[in-house]
């Protein structure tokens, strides 16, 4: 497929709620800063532990975003589709990225290097706006995460982050809602603050209770009204 400009812009107003609220020329510009690159499947884009060089803006295919350890472990932060942001921080202020990146599938992005967005958020009130807007929603969302542990049961927040992944990256199939990413048990405990021990018992028991089915890696929500109640219960007896 062929990405002009006019694409560009259409694809990023209709996925991202921050891009779509500049003006096209706004838009137009962060475009003309930028050039397409095509990444090959785990292709590394951000290394956490290197200075920052660029922003990403997905076009197709996706970018995982992860903290791995010594050890091996991979806990997932995010799959970023297309349309969503990747890098503002480390090109703001010239640091690392907190967290690596590699492309999950074959990938296009549009590469903004750090210096050309650095020179368009100084000189353009409109992106300035939209970038506070977008690092105040991401404020609010560590915020939300913060009550969730203090508030939440374990086995709350597991079905919460559930309910969050299946409707960001969820496919609705005839045995019911189907993952469309692959996520290790560690990962998904980590997203929930709780051991891969107690993930593992989790999501067996909500298995017994014809809530989702784990396949070949895959879980499958089988009933998205009982995950929800599961995700309002605070009390860890429950």
């Amino acid at each position: 497929m062929k990405w002009t400009p006019s694409r560009l812009i259409e694809l990023f107003k209709t996925h991202n709620p921050w891009l779509a609220a500049l003006s096209p020329a706004s838009l137009g510009q962060l475009i003309d800063a930028g050039k397409l690159v095509d990444l090959k499947n785990s292709e590394e884009v951000a290394n956490r532990l290197e200075p920052c060089t660029a922003v990403y803006l997905i076009v197709s295919g996706a970018l995982r975003v992860y903290s791995g350890s010594r050890q091996g472990k991979e806990y997932l932060v995010s799959i970023l589709e297309p349309g969503n942001i990747f890098g503002l921080l480390g090109s703001l202020d010239g640091k690392p990225n907190p967290h690596d990146a590699i492309a999950e599938g074959d990938t296009v992005c549009l590469k903004i290097p750090d210096a050309q967005f650095r020179t368009l958020v100084d000189q353009n009130q409109e992106i300035r706006q939209t970038l506070l807007n977008v690092f105040c929603d991401r404020l609010r969302l560590s915020f939300q995460v913060q009550e969730d542990f203090a508030l939440r049961s374990s086995r709350s927040r597991l079905a919460g982050r559930l309910l969050t992944l299946s409707m960001a990256y969820g496919y609705s199939s005839e045995e019911g809602m189907v993952m469309g990413i692959r996520i290790t048990q560690d990962s998904l405990g980590a997203m929930a603050g709780i051991s891969r021990q107690r993930t593992n018992m989790y999501l067996r028991g909500m298995e017994r209770a014809d809530i989702l089915r784990l396949n070949a890696g895959r879980i499958v929500i089988l009933d998205l009204d009982k995950l929800k109640e599961v995700a309002r219960l605070d009390d860890e007896g429950e």
